[in-house]
Parts: structure tokens; sequence; C-alpha cells
């Protein structure tokens, strides 16, 4: 059975963020991936969640697909002093801008069209045993056949 185009999505951006490195000329290394034990969490930490997603053809304009709008939150924590948290966290967002605003090949295959920045969130703590994070915020934009989740044509 194929796979919906949805979790081909998630399966790619998961392998697109595996690929970030400072080689390839990020900010920083994004091999920890959706890793929720404390024990296996290394730093920055990236956790991906689909808060909202939307048809655009609600009103039915598109006869045999559906074009799809889903927000795409990237959650970074990551470990850093106080007095470069800022600059660290800016890092980050640049990071996720490039990735998604490049239109990297892996997440066009898998089926998505446009990504768009939407928003940013910071949440800071100055307790040494909790990290800084930040909530970036894309929207998505994909078509799926309404007779077959798993294609785009």
């Amino acid at each position: 059975m194929a796979t919906p185009v949805y979790t081909s999505i998630l399966a790619a951006l998961r392998t697109a963020i595996d690929g970030m490195t400072v080689v390839g000329g990020y900010n920083f290394g994004y091999d920890n991936v959706d890793r929720y034990k404390p024990s296996t969490m290394t730093y920055p930490n990236v956790k991906i969640r689909f808060p909202l997603q939307t048809n655009r053809d609600a009103a039915g304009e598109v006869v045999n697909a559906y074009t799809c709008d889903s927000q795409v939150a990237f959650e970074v924590s990551i470990a850093s002093s106080s007095s470069s948290m800022d600059t660290d966290l800016d890092k980050v967002v640049e990071d996720f801008k490039r990735l998604m605003e490049a239109n990297h090949p892996t997440l066009r295959t898998a089926g998505m069209i446009v990504a768009d920045y939407l928003s940013e969130e910071r949440q800071y703590t100055h307790v040494r045993a909790r990290p800084a994070k930040v909530k970036i915020m894309f929207n998505l934009l994909y078509r799926v056949l309404k007779t077959n989740p798993a294609s785009t044509t």
C-alpha cells in the first residue's frame, strides 16, 4: 500500500533535518529529531509538530484533488549560555528558514508545493537544567487526489 502524501512529507522533513550539518553550511548539526527519551537527547533537539491542517478547496472548486495547507512547527531546544542565547536562537531560525525556503529537493519529492514562513516564538529559561527553545512555524502547501491520498497528481 502506498504512503499518504502527508506521511511522506513528515518523513522527508526528518530526512532533510538530519542532513542539516555544520559541514553543509548550517550553524548547527541537527541530528536529534523527534527523540523523546532524556537519555538519548542531545542539543540542538528538534521536535516536529503539525498543529493545524486545512483544506483550501472547501468550496469544491477542484473536482479531483484537495489542496491542503498544513502548519508545521519545529520546536528546537538548544543548550546555550545566557550571553549567547539570543544569537544562538537567531542562528536556529536562520537555519530552518534556509532549509524550508530553499524548497529542499527531499521535500519537493514528497509532494510539498511550497513552504511559507509564518512565525517564531521563543521560550527563555535561566535555569541551567532547562535549555532555551524556539518554535518556528511554516505553512506547507500540497495537493492530494481525493481518490488516492498517496498521489499528488
